[in-house]
């Protein structure tokens, strides 16, 4: 693992965070050059960027401290950093997703034409991140004793597996899905509501990977830990909240092509 890429004086330059702006940065790049096909003036992803990015990592700063709210209690002076550190993704997406259909209403652009030109894109932003996590040794899965098997720390010689790319790896399997559907030309929406399901879907297999008792997440055996007594995470049900929402919405998607059609 490679945590911290370089020092500038105290300030220490981590790996996650480069890897995060790096995904970000890849995101726009990709969404100004699909943006012109669903429609969308280039100029326009460049103008949503702030809307999407700055409310994004505060959604998933704020996320981390509700999920881990005992701790920073306890601990309220390590609320705030700016060193990337204790974000979820949830609280990142969803957060996200509000800020650019804020900015789709302002500038009076088509939400769901918008929001399909930029979910493939975001999708691998993520995957990104997800090696941002694997340098940073965190989001890490159990301990395995396989040749994949990682380091999370230099003074752990234990092996783990590494979720995070497991996750990755089903994320981009999904994208190259998506981008055949996406060559049907379908239906304005129907490229966000199936990111939002693969999204989802992945992150529920991912959770098995790293789930573990409260006791084995103190240990440093697991990263996530179950839901009180039930054998799944919150992670596990915010991603199957992730899939309703997406069923949902493409659901909406085809029952207004159906009115039109009527009409």
């Amino acid at each position: 693992m490679h945590p911290v890429l370089f020092k500038v004086s105290d300030f220490e330059v981590r790996s996650y965070g480069v890897l995060l702006m790096i995904g970000i940065l890849l995101a726009v790049w990709w969404s100004a050059a699909r943006a012109p096909r669903w429609g969308i003036d280039k100029g326009r992803i460049l103008d949503a960027m702030l809307w999407g990015i700055i409310p994004g990592i505060l959604g998933a700063r704020l996320g981390f401290i509700v999920q881990e709210w005992e701790y920073y209690a306890a601990n309220p002076d390590k609320l705030w950093t700016f060193r990337f550190e204790g974000l979820t993704s949830f609280g990142g997406v969803i957060m996200a997703l509000l800020g650019l259909l804020w900015y789709t209403r302002r500038a009076k652009v088509d939400a769901w034409a918008f929001l399909d030109v930029v979910s493939l894109p975001l999708l691998v932003a993520h995957v990104v991140g997800r090696i941002g996590c694997l340098l940073n040794g965190c989001c890490y899965g159990r301990p395995t004793t396989e040749w994949y098997g990682v380091h999370i720390s230099e003074t752990i010689e234990t092996l783990f597996q590494p979720a995070q790319v497991f996750e990755g790896l089903l994320v981009m399997f999904g994208v190259g899905v998506l981008m055949l559907v996406e060559r049907r030309q379908p239906r304005h929406g129907t490229m966000i509501s199936l990111s939002v399901i693969v999204w989802g879907l992945a992150r529920f297999i991912y959770e098995f990977f790293r789930a573990g008792t409260v006791e084995e997440v103190q240990r440093g055996v697991a990263s996530s830990t179950y839901w009180g007594s039930m054998p799944i995470t919150q992670g596990h049900a915010a991603a199957l909240a992730m899939v309703v929402a997406g069923v949902v919405m493409l659901m909406f998607v085809r029952k207004r092509r159906l009115q039109e059609a009527v009409a």
